[in-house]
């Protein structure tokens, strides 16, 4: 991934949001979406994000791409995501070899770990990779 790419994609999962408590996170969304040249949204009453990306003489169909904009961690004021090197945690009862990865970890400023909305964030950072490299 380049370092583009990768700072997006962080700046994205440094975006606090619980359900119920999406604001930050959409406010981030239509800031992003807002730049890019070509893309219109809109969001509807219940904090939805609608966006397309048409180019002129195009009538055909579109794809879809679908990310909620919360997560299932508690809010935090700010989240820190740090690179790091690790091997993966024992998981359900199993465990695994000493294989390293790189990982993104979230944590507080104070250093403590939290949650990072993974599933959207990937979601996103997909949608944003499509419509910068769309070409229709």
């Amino acid at each position: 991934m380049d370092n583009v790419t990768l700072n997006r994609f962080k700046e994205l999962l440094s975006v606090p949001s619980k359900t119920y408590q999406e604001d930050q996170m959409v406010e981030y969304l239509s800031w992003v979406l807002d730049s890019m040249e070509g893309v219109e949204y809109y969001t509807d009453e219940m904090n939805n994000i609608y966006a397309t990306k048409r180019q002129d003489g195009f009538n055909g169909y579109f794809p879809m791409f679908v990310a909620h904009t919360d997560t299932v961690h508690s809010l935090v004021d700010e989240i820190v995501v740090k690179e790091q090197t690790l091997p993966k945690p024992p998981t359900f009862g199993r465990t695994y070899d000493d294989t390293q990865y790189d990982v993104l970890k979230a944590y507080t400023p104070d250093g403590t770990p939290t949650g990072i909305g993974g599933e959207i964030s990937v979601a996103s950072s997909f949608v944003w990779n499509y419509f910068v490299s769309c070409q229709m």
